[in-house]
């Protein structure tokens, strides 16, 4: 399938999208300067909760977008559908991720540029406007002299839910994750001492992704400078859950090649799937060894051996190009969906796929379990991923040159 892009107003729809979704299938007319968008959650009545940042015109500020159930604007949240801005007298602000609360509220996490640069933590009520209730009028700001260490953290996300770039504890707590250290506050945005004693963590990997489960422990996912594919869990307490996985860790080398985990799919019971990329020749300058794969495990950290045997499920598309899986979504009784890109670098194309339980591809999606689409200009690829009850697919990302931003719903 492909999916041609005359101009930015003339979109032609094609087999696999949902042309009820905004404008023929795809959602791309946000305001200039917008920068890489991502899902943050699909509310109960279907509107979308969207977070980003705008470039324009030498400003910098953080940006939260929410669509209706078709695509278009929900034109009673904050100022006709986004709420932008920074944190507080009008400085500018950088975006790191947002969080929906089941109640309909929203975290919004990210530094504020004021005399000097804090660490940001912004909560608003379901119609965008500031939560009261919770720090100087919704905003904490913490000095980043006082952070440790936190610059931009990893993608995470909350159990079942697409990543962002932070979670929420079942209390509320806050987490980041950013490189190779977790970092929690509580829900008043002080650091959560409770937490290993200090509110930090440090694994031995990089981190990627994290999921957190009702009883507040986190299961984290990336990679380590072996070029191993690691995972790991830790106890609410921030010490390692020693039952899961070879006491606490699990580590991978897809095919005895570099691999990494990129995306994590953690379910209620503790089990779950992961998503990541191996490479033959990792780093190489076009790419083309590059494979996404797919893992399941127990609750326990042992393989699922219905999902693949046990053994990790490599990406070969119909193209037989190089492809990278970026965030997992579904559920193994509706599908388990990946999102990323295929090609070379540099010139990709977005690409979604669809699995069964036992890690075999749904021949029943797409062509032979993949849509492989060309929605905009040179390089694009899918970066977050939510999947409806109805089983229709969201898929979020960077497509457009002169707007990054762009959502598109596919028919399941």
């Amino acid at each position: 399938m492909s999916y041609e892009m005359k101009a930015p107003w003339q979109i032609t729809a094609v087999e696999g999208i949902d042309p009820t979704f905004a404008d023929k299938g795809v959602a791309h007319d946000f305001p200039l300067g917008t920068v890489l968008i991502k899902i943050v959650g699909r509310r109960p009545d279907g509107r979308i909760l969207l977070v980003t940042s705008r470039n324009y015109q030498q400003r910098l500020d953080f940006q939260v977008i929410q669509l209706m159930e078709d695509g278009s604007f929900d034109l009673s949240f904050a100022q006709d559908g986004i709420l932008s801005g920074g944190f507080k007298d009008g400085a500018q602000a950088y975006t790191y991720g947002a969080q929906l609360f089941p109640d309909g509220r929203i975290l919004l996490i990210g530094t504020h540029y004021g005399d000097i640069e804090y660490l940001a933590f912004g909560r608003y009520l379901a119609d965008g406007t500031p939560d009261a209730t919770f720090g100087d009028n919704g905003v904490v700001l913490r000095p980043r002299s006082s952070v440790s260490g936190h610059h931009l953290p990893a993608l995470s996300h909350l159990v079942d839910t697409p990543r962002t770039n932070t979670a929420i504890g079942p209390n509320d707590e806050i987490i980041m994750a950013s490189g190779s250290g977790i970092s929690r506050y509580d829900r008043h945005g002080e650091v959560d001492l409770s937490f290993n004693g200090t509110g930090n963590v440090t694994p031995s990997f990089n981190i990627t992704d994290i999921g957190i489960a009702r009883n507040g422990s986190m299961t984290l996912v990336g990679h380590n400078t072996y070029g191993e594919a690691v995972m790991a869990r830790y106890r609410a307490n921030g010490s390692l859950e020693e039952s899961f996985g070879n006491h606490g860790e699990i580590k991978v080398r897809v095919n005895d090649t570099d691999s990494r985990f990129t995306s994590l799919l953690l379910r209620d019971d503790g089990s779950l799937f992961a998503a990541g990329v191996m490479d033959d020749v990792f780093g190489d300058i076009w790419g083309e060894r590059r494979r996404g794969f797919l893992t399941a495990y127990n609750a326990n950290g042992q393989p699922n051996l219905v999902f693949g045997g046990g053994r990790p499920v490599i990406s070969l598309i119909p193209s037989k190009q190089p492809n990278v899986w970026n965030d997992i979504g579904g559920s193994p009784e509706d599908g388990i969906v990946v999102v990323g890109y295929a090609g070379r670098i540099g010139s990709e194309e977005t690409l979604i796929g669809r699995y069964r339980a036992t890690g075999e591809v749904d021949l029943s999606f797409g062509t032979h379990g993949f849509l492989q689409t060309d929605i905009g200009f040179q390089r694009e690829l899918w970066e977050s991923v939510v999947v409806q009850p109805d089983r229709k697919i969201i898929a979020c990302g960077d497509v457009f040159v002169w707007v990054r931003g762009c959502l598109a719903r596919f028919l399941a």
